[in-house]
């Protein structure tokens, strides 16, 4: 009996001081305005110093310690109250930035204390732009992984945001992602076409 009791004592002392790395571990975040919306982003994510036209926030992750993958970008676009366009258009638009063969696509929607959500995640080749847009230039990068966000902001119209770069890095950072915006992926459901 005695022998039970301490082995399920060091069993709680583990899970405990487990707990307790783990939480230490959890990266701290920084809030930062992004138009109307707020975003809690890790403070190991630079933000950009100059920002094109219509993005609101950007910033560079950079690659995990001892890891040789290309670092992950997030990029925050509005265009006022009624641009950008629709739900749809935009799934189709972001779904033509990667590779058809090997593409690997889920669309999910939810919502959040700063308005109602649709999640698209996509795995594959990314055609990276390069240079300005209108030139339509792009850069193939194997490997990689988009998650895109269309936030419906109360107020303010929609709010674009999207994360790209090496598959395993945007991966890695799917969850301070989603809770930067305060989306929460266990209360999403499938998205369909309107």
């Amino acid at each position: 009996m005695l022998r039970r009791v301490r082995v399920w004592t060091g069993v709680v002392l583990a899970c405990g001081l487990s707990c307790a790395v783990l939480a230490a571990a959890e990266e701290k975040t920084k809030e930062v305005e992004a138009g109307e919306i707020k975003l809690q982003v890790p403070e190991s994510w630079k933000a950009a110093e100059r920002l094109r036209t219509f993005r609101i926030a950007e910033f560079a992750i950079p690659a995990r310690k001892g890891e040789k993958e290309m670092d992950a970008e997030l990029i925050v676009f509005h265009f006022g109250p009624e641009g950008g366009g629709g739900i749809d258009d935009n799934i189709e638009r972001w779904k033509k930035t990667f590779d058809e063969k090997g593409r690997e696509m889920k669309v999910t929607q939810g919502s959040s204390e700063q308005g109602k959500y649709v999640f698209l995640e996509l795995s594959g080749t990314y055609n990276k732009s390069v240079g300005p847009p209108v030139l339509g230039r792009t850069e193939k990068m194997p490997n990689s992984r988009g998650l895109f966000v269309i936030l419906s902001s109360k107020n303010s119209g929609n709010y674009f945001i999207r994360l790209t770069g090496a598959d395993g890095l945007v991966k890695s950072s799917s969850e301070s992602f989603r809770k930067s915006f305060g989306g929460d992926a266990s209360k999403e459901e499938e998205y369909k076409s309107k």
